[in-house]
């Protein structure tokens, strides 16, 4: 699945305000995230509505979220949307995911209830983007901002001859920056986690603080690029007359993905080869105890990044939140790792299996959510873990039990769960 995703940031600016001045201002956001259509469902767009709306409470906004919205409540939305930010709010922001289309030169997103078998019911059974702009830019507030962020290669409309690709292009209009995830009429990337490449990178970036929004997306399109290895190129159209910040430096809201403070705990990140009767001195194990169960316990600090994955800044790893969805041979956990890589999972591509040490630092010293020994911040189906590590013996590696709180050992053709990790830099 690939997206186009449009991102419009109508901005309302007859003077230039400054960085304390915006962080006083009303902020004001509406999204909405649909994937549960009938003919042609998607994966991401209510996991994109929630990480933005979570993003965009960190940063200071009142939301409101709407998920698999119909024609009538998708349009009920807006228009209290409108009539909230005509009660004075002071930045106003619409986060669509789902659906788009384009038709007679207008953007229209689509609800999730409306079957849609001609292209000239689009106009009809869609809600026209425009009347989105209209309500906000009618309000009269200081800064609008809509993020449109639609999937354009799983057609709704499977009659028409040439269905026209993706949402038309618009110019910025004075006091307007319209920012696009990849170049008008291409295609971005839907990820293969929870988010989109172009969605998680604005969700990192838009932490950041004392970044105006012109340089903000300056990172993001550098960011993507790189990430996509030059297939997806963000573009932005501007004619700001002001300035604004997502979060600026004396902002509550000035969260990064990346911990400032040094990890507490320096775990090892190289694969070894330990044999049965090292393994209690080398991974810490207490001896003479029927299952190898850790000396000591790591005192965690983990973050939720909102994208699919964990940080732990007393170890200074990032984690897959979920791992594998099912159980893999030895042999395969290095296909799932390389394919994870190359989708550029949560915008990375260094992620690999980890040592002992360093899925052992995630086993708690009693029993959580699920009768399992790991944080309940952590998906529950992944009971048994690959690890890096391996034995002397030939075709056998270490794995972590977190139904037993354990340390073993097991056979490369038996199937286990992985649950990759990367270290921050």
């Amino acid at each position: 699945m690939k997206r186009t995703v449009i991102l419009f940031a109508v901005m309302a600016v007859s003077v230039v305000f400054s960085i304390s001045s915006e962080a006083t201002e009303k902020r004001l956001a509406l999204v909405i995230g649909n994937a549960a259509y009938q003919n042609a469902p998607l994966k991401n767009p209510v996991n994109d509505a929630r990480a933005m709306e979570k993003t965009l409470k960190s940063l200071g906004f009142t939301v409101w979220k709407g998920e698999d919205l119909s024609f009538q409540q998708m349009m009920k939305s807006v228009e209290d949307f409108g009539d909230e930010l005509l009660k004075g709010g002071g930045v106003g922001l619409f986060y669509y995911s789902g659906h788009g289309m384009q038709h007679n030169g207008r953007n229209f997103l689509i609800p999730v209830n409306e079957n849609i078998t001609r292209e000239n019911e689009i106009q009809y059974k869609s809600v026209d983007a425009g009347l989105v702009l209209a309500k906000m830019e009618n309000a009269r507030n200081r800064l609008n901002i809509v993020i449109l962020d639609a999937c354009r290669t799983s057609p709704i409309v499977r009659s028409a001859r040439n269905p026209a690709q993706g949402l038309v292009h618009m110019d910025a209009p004075t006091g307007t920056i319209i920012a696009y995830a990849t170049s008008p009429g291409k295609t971005a990337s839907d990820g293969s986690g929870s988010n989109g490449l172009y969605t998680s990178e604005l969700i990192r970036q838009m932490r950041v603080p004392g970044v105006g929004i012109e340089d903000m997306f300056k990172t993001v399109r550098k960011e993507v690029r790189v990430r996509s290895n030059g297939d997806q190129i963000p573009w932005e159209s501007t004619s700001l007359e002001g300035s604004f910040y997502f979060a600026d430096s004396g902002s509550i809201a000035t969260e990064k993905p990346m911990p400032a403070q040094k990890p507490k705990y320096r775990l090892r990140s190289e694969p070894m080869t330990v044999s049965k009767d090292e393994s209690w001195k080398v991974f810490k194990l207490k001896k003479n105890e029927k299952d190898r169960i850790p000396v000591e316990y790591i005192e965690n600090d983990f973050k939720d990044n909102g994208d699919s994955t964990i940080t732990d800044r007393a170890t200074g790893l990032m984690w897959q939140k979920s791992g594998s969805d099912k159980s893999l041979t030895y042999d395969n956990t290095k296909l799932y790792i390389q394919e994870f890589n190359s989708k550029n999972f949560a915008g990375y591509t260094n992620w690999r299996l980890p040592t002992v040490d360093e899925l052992k630092s995630l086993l708690t010293t009693n029993k959580q959510s699920d009768n399992l020994y790991i944080n309940p911040i952590f998906d529950k189906k992944q009971k048994f873990c690959w690890t890096s590590d391996q034995q002397p013996i030939s075709d056998v590696a270490w794995l972590i039990n977190f139904d037993k709180c354990a340390v073993r050992y097991w056979y490369y053709s038996k199937y286990v769960y992985v649950r990759a990790v990367r270290s921050l830099k």
